[in-house]
C-alpha cells in the first residue's frame, strides 16, 4: 500500500460529522461483523518509545504490524480500520468537510463509499465492496465489547480475537499494556522491601513461578542467569523475590522466597553444579546459611523464619537500609520486573558468561539508549494485563 500525502492533508479535516442523519458513534457500528482486527490510530504519530515498547511486550510484535499496515491511513486526527482479512483493511473517518475530504482520497487513488454516515476508504475496491455489503456490524459481536473496554482512555489500540477469545493492545502515553480475558486479585509485594535500590534486575510475584512467565523477556533473563524456572518454581511456592546486583568484580543474585524448602535449595544447586562440594555452615547478614563453593564464586543458602534465602553476594543483607522502588509501579499487582536499562546488560552480559550461557543480543540492543523498563501483572475481576513502561 503506497504513502498517500494527500490522504494525510484530507483526513486533517475529519472531527464531528455535520452531515444530514446520525451515524454510529463508533465505527464499529459501521465495520462488518467478521472483522478479525480493529485498529483505533491515535491523533498523534506513533512514537518510537511506542515501537520499542510493543517489541517488548507478548504480542506487541503482531499489534505493530497492523499498525504498519494499515499506516496508509495515518492521519491527524483519529480514525479507526478494520482488517477484514490478510489482504483486506478499510479506514473510517467522520471528516467535518466531506468534498475536501473526497477529493483528497480521490487524489490519493483511494477508493472511498459512504456508509452509514461514516466515510469508509481504502486501497482495495474489493474489501470496500465487502464493508458495502456487510449486512452485520463488528459491535454486535460478542468479543468487542470486552476487548474495547479493555482499551478504553488509551491513545491508539489494536484489538484482535480467535473465536470468543481476544487480545487488547493499547498504548496510554508511556504505558503499552496486554489485556486477555480471566480474572485474578492483585495486593502488595511484602517481600519486595528486601531488594536493595542498587538491583539492576528484579522481579516479585506472588505465585512465583507461574506468574514470572507471563512477564515480558522472562525466558531470555532466565537463561541468562543459568536457572531453569520449573527448578525455581520447586523453590517458590508463594511469594518470592530475585534480584541482581552490579558486584565487584561480579554480579551477585539473590532468591528469597516465602515457604521454600532446604530441599529445594539444595536441588538448586545441584542443577548449577552436579559435583558441587559440601556445604559450611556460614552467619551473613544475621542470618544463618549454608555455603558451597563454586570455585569463582560461592553460594549461600538457608532459611530464615519462613523464608527461604539463595544468593551469591557475601554481603547479602535481609533488611536493607533502602529498598528499591521502581518509578511509576503501582502498589498492587499479581507479579513484576524492573531492568535498570544502563546498568543491567554489563551484569548480565558478565552473570551469563559465568554460569556459561549467553544472554540475548535482541534485548540487548532493545535496551540502548533507555534508562529502565518496568513490566507488571495486573488484574480486574474479568482480565488480565501486562503493562510495559520504558523510560
Amino acid at each position: 500500500m503506497r504513502p498517500v500525502a494527500a490522504l494525510v492533508v484530507g483526513v486533517a479535516l475529519v472531527a464531528t460529522s455535520c452531515g444530514a442523519g446520525k451515524p454510529s458513534p463508533s465505527a464499529a457500528g459501521v465495520a462488518p461483523r467478521n472483522t478479525v482486527a480493529f485498529v483505533s490510530l491515535g491523533a498523534t504519530p506513533e512514537t518510537p518509545s511506542t515501537r520499542r515498547s510493543l517489541a517488548l511486550l507478548p504480542g506487541g510484535p503482531r499489534a505493530q504490524a497492523l499498525l504498519d499496515r494499515v499506516a496508509w491511513a495515518g492521519v491527524s486526527r483519529p480514525v479507526d480500520v478494520a482488517i477484514l482479512s490478510p489482504r483486506q483493511a478499510v479506514a473510517y473517518a467522520l471528516p467535518g468537510d466531506r468534498g475536501a475530504f473526497d477529493k483528497g482520497l480521490d487524489s490519493a487513488g483511494l477508493q472511498h463509499a459512504r456508509i452509514r454516515g461514516w466515510t469508509a476508504f481504502t486501497p482495495s475496491a474489493q474489501a470496500l465492496d465487502t464493508a458495502k455489503r456487510a449486512k452485520t456490524r463488528l459491535s454486535g459481536a460478542a468479543w468487542y465489547a470486552p476487548a474495547t473496554r479493555a482499551a478504553a482512555g488509551s491513545d491508539r489500540s489494536v484489538l484482535t480475537h480467535d473465536g470468543p477469545h481476544w487480545t487488547t493492545v493499547a498504548v496510554e502515553g508511556e504505558h503499552v499494556r496486554r489485556t486477555t480475558p480471566g480474572g485474578g486479585i492483585d495486593s502488595r509485594q511484602p517481600l519486595a522491601t528486601r531488594i536493595p535500590e542498587n538491583a539492576v534486575v528484579a522481579a516479585a510475584a506472588h505465585d512465583f513461578g507461574a506468574a514470572l512467565r507471563s512477564l515480558p523477556f522472562a525466558p531470555v533473563v532466565e537463561r541468562g542467569f543459568g536457572l531453569r524456572l520449573n527448578d525455581l518454581a520447586r523453590a517458590t511456592p508463594q511469594s518470592a523475590v530475585v534480584y541482581l546486583g552490579v558486584g565487584v568484580p561480579i554480579p551477585t543474585l539473590t532468591l528469597v522466597a516465602e515457604g521454600g524448602t532446604l530441599r529445594a535449595a539444595t536441588r538448586v544447586v545441584r542443577q548449577l553444579d552436579v559435583v558441587a562440594p559440601s556445604s559450611v555452615p556460614v552467619t551473613i547478614g544475621g542470618v544463618q546459611l549454608n555455603d558451597v563453593a563454586f570455585g569463582a564464586l560461592d553460594l549461600y543458602y538457608g532459611r530464615s523464619h519462613d523464608d527461604l534465602v539463595i544468593t551469591t553476594d557475601p554481603s547479602f543483607d535481609l533488611q536493607p537500609a533502602n529498598q528499591l522502588e521502581p518509578p511509576g509501579l503501582p502498589k498492587a499487582t499479581a507479579a513484576w520486573l524492573y531492568l535498570d536499562a544502563e546498568r543491567a546488560p554489563t551484569a548480565l552480559q558478565s552473570l551469563a558468561v559465568l554460569a556459561g550461557t549467553s544472554f540475548s543480543p535482541r534485548l540487548l540492543q532493545e535496551l540502548r539508549g533507555l534508562r529502565s523498563v518496568l513490566a507488571f501483572v495486573t488484574h480486574t475481576r474479568t482480565t488480565t494485563s501486562v503493562t510495559l513502561s520504558i523510560r
